[in-house]
């Protein structure tokens, strides 16, 4: 467990600002004049890695339960790397295997494997896999024989010393549906965090995360899957000069929202003592939550299931193990039009009930936890459009649609036509910009989307608190050399480059040389893993930065930003949209439900707080003669009796005070019409029209 209650930060004019963790540090710095000056180490990086190829490889070998894995060292401009690629952790998902639980390796210690190459990465949609991620891989192909892990070992390292390295365990994004282990580069975080780095492949789509809601195939098998390469750490990682009980997962978007199920699932338990989620927590609503629906559809797309006539899970999910792979993945992205269709699920086992649920009621383990996001992590959403992300803007039917889908994503279960009314007038006063201005409503868009993050995030930290340590940053930093915009300040995957280096992916290319450098973390790195370099200040010579552990009552948070300071802790982030989506949304909609609503007393502010403890309080002087249960009903009544009617007068403001018809809300809030892509991106052409495209509803975007 951690010994101390506090960050510590502090300026170091060789290593930049230096957050101390509990006796050790993380580093945030970009190089700015190396930055600019990228293209002047390109000739000698392009001649010292020809010299490189031309000479003999040394090579290391290491010795495990598992066989003897020869790996090869690498010279970095940081120091001597070993390399240890494409160790397997579990026996091929192949054959029978196929939508099972992955199977532990068996002994074989007589073996020898050559551990010098990337394996292929796990099946996935091949177009998108071809564009965007082969020409970044040393090994560019896809197999569903894809379980396997890459170490880098610091050479310095004594495999015999009493004091192991620490071990951080990297999970990839993506959506589960793309990505790989070996896009990242875990060379530099291991020399410069003295740390062991450990990048895995999980299987991905269908072939990760099919389900039938039985016992027949649970689902889950991408997160088994990463629990497994945890077990393959926790046995073998002593060999390596690691030490098993000094193991951070870490990982960002649906590899954040992965670490977070790990710590609530049982079976990952005591597999690892502390946790990073960059842009992403466990109670993100993303998860498939018709898994059989999708099977039968896939059944019926593959021809595993005869006709209208009823079929057993069973039966069909035999024919779809003997089905061909890149059929599956074909089928994968054609029974439905949405971008994920299959995702981590409650499947009753590695996930026994639903997140929210198990946070709240206290079911997770008590790791040591960092938890944050980028300021524009909506930038994500936008990358698909080009003409909304580096045009003018969107317009106003736009800015209905995408607000509709957030609160859609939110509340997945169709709502009474009332309850949409109330709920759609409150974002609009929340959210509706002052102008009937384009870059306006895209803004308020992106602000909606950081808003909802933020609400998840410290809605997760609350109750994480209550049993462990946590700590909450807001990212902020624009990249000198941001692929985005001007007005995207740090965009959603921004801080990867700061944590290994440069960035190896973008979907969407904008600008020219657009090299990204990358934060270097720093020297000393043992315990946690938020391990990067910000940019050096003079200004700030000696001053320390102490960052708290959040808690509901002081909700700290350090921004990471340029120029830190004590200014850079801070309190209560984004109070009024976390407030909006995690208290005065269900609110409404716990009202008009007959359900009573999860408010936060912390989150009504200050003043209902002191009014609360007047009421229970024997020594104020006024007897009110209620229980403390009884006075936060009172107060909870009140705070909806506000919040209505703070919604009422705003919608008869908006009535009475606009005469320009397409500034007034849809009179049903979401307007019955189908969406279609092709005429969103003809209403996207902001030279030529700014209202009247049709957006999807409520109802038809909750369907399949």
């Amino acid at each position: 467990m951690f010994r101390s209650t506090t960050f510590t930060c502090r300026y170091n004019q060789t290593t930049g600002i230096e957050i101390n963790v509990y006796g050790k540090c993380l580093f945030f710095q970009v190089d700015q004049e190396k930055e600019h000056h990228e293209m002047a180490y390109m000739m000698p990086t392009c001649m010292v890695i020809i010299l490189v190829s031309s000479a003999s490889v040394l090579t290391e070998t290491v010795q495990t339960k598992y066989g003897r894995y020869i790996g090869f060292i690498e010279d970095t401009e940081y120091g001597n790397i070993s390399k240890f690629l494409g160790i397997p952790y579990a026996k091929p998902p192949i054959g029978d295997r196929r939508f099972s639980v992955p199977e532990a390796l068996t002994g074989q210690e007589d073996i020898t494997f050559d551990a010098d190459q990337f394996k292929p990465a796990c099946e996935q949609n091949e177009a998108i896999f071809n564009n965007i991620y082969a020409p970044h891989l040393a090994n560019n192909t896809m197999s569903e024989d894809c379980l396997y892990l890459n170490l880098y070992v610091p050479s310095s390292v004594n495999r015999t010393r009493q004091e192991p390295l620490a071990v951080m365990i990297w999970i990839h994004g993506g959506g589960f549906q793309f990505g790989a282990g070996s896009l990242f580069d875990g060379s530099r975080l291991a020399l410069t965090g003295d740390v062991i780095v450990v990048t895995i492949n999980y299987r991905l789509g269908l072939l990760g995360f099919l389900g039938t809601e039985d016992t027949v195939a649970r689902g889950n098998w991408g997160l088994m899957d990463q629990m497994r390469a945890l077990e393959w750490v926790q046995a073998n990682i002593e060999q390596f000069g690691g030490n098993p009980g000094n193991v951070t997962l870490f990982g960002e978007s649906s590899g954040a929202y992965s670490v977070g199920l790990h710590i609530l699932s049982p079976l990952s338990r005591g597999l690892f003592n502390r946790a990073i989620s960059q842009s992403g927590s466990a109670i993100m609503n993303v998860l498939n939550r018709r898994p059989r629906e999708r099977v039968i559809k896939v059944a019926q797309y593959l021809n595993c299931s005869s006709g209208n006539l009823p079929q057993s899970s069973l039966s069909q999910v035999r024919c779809l193990r003997h089905a061909d792979v890149k059929d599956l993945v074909k089928a994968d992205g054609s029974i439905t039009s949405s971008l994920a269709p299959f995702t981590p699920t409650v499947d009753g086992y590695f996930l026994p009930k639903e997140p929210f649920d198990m946070i709240k009621q206290g079911i997770f383990s008590a790791v040591d936890y960092i938890i944050g996001m980028n300021s524009d992590e909506g930038s994500a959403t936008l990358d698909t459009l080009p003409s909304v992300l580096y045009g003018e803007g969107m317009n106003r039917a736009m800015f209905d649609t995408f607000l509709s889908r957030i609160f859609i994503a939110s509340y997945p279960t169709p709502l009474p036509v009332r309850v949409t009314d109330v709920v759609w007038s409150t974002l609009l006063s929340h959210y509706l910009p002052d102008d009937d201005n384009v870059a306006d409503y895209r803004r308020r868009y992106l602000d909606a989307r950081r808003d909802v993050f933020v609400a998840q995030t410290l809605q997760y930290a609350k109750y994480h608190s209550t049993k462990a340590d946590c700590f909450v940053y807001y990212f902020t930093h624009r990249p000198s050399r941001s692929q985005y915009p001007d007005y995207i300040r740090a965009a959603h995957s921004d801080d990867l480059q700061f944590v290994f280096g440069a960035s190896r992916i973008r979907v969407h290319v904008k600008k020219k040389n657009s090299v990204l450098t990358g934060w270097k973390p720093g020297p000393h790195l043992q315990n946690m893993g938020m391990c990067t370099k910000l940019l050096q200040n003079p200004n700030f010579n000696s001053r320390k930065i102490n960052w708290q552990r959040y808690s509901e009552s002081t909700r700290s948070y350090l921004e990471i930003t340029v120029n830190m300071s004590e200014s850079n802790l801070k309190t209560r982030l984004l109070e009024g949209g976390s407030m909006l989506w995690n208290d005065v949304l269900p609110g409404i909609v716990s009202m008009a439900t007959g359900q009573r609503p999860q408010v936060s007393m912390a989150a009504a502010g200050p003043g209902m707080v002191a009014l609360r403890h007047t009421m229970v309080s024997k020594d104020s002087g006024k007897d009110w003669g209620m229980s403390t249960q009884q006075a936060e009903e009172v107060m909870l009544s009140l705070i909806l009796i506000v919040t209505f009617l703070v919604v009422v007068c705003a919608a008869l403001v908006r009535m009475v005070c606009y005469v320009d018809k397409k500034r007034v809300p849809p009179s049903r809030g979401f307007v019955n019409e189908a969406y279609d892509l092709k005429v969103f991106h003809k209403c996207s052409n902001v030279d030529k029209v700014r209202t009247g495209c049709p957006h999807k509803s409520m109802e038809s975007a909750t369907k399949l």
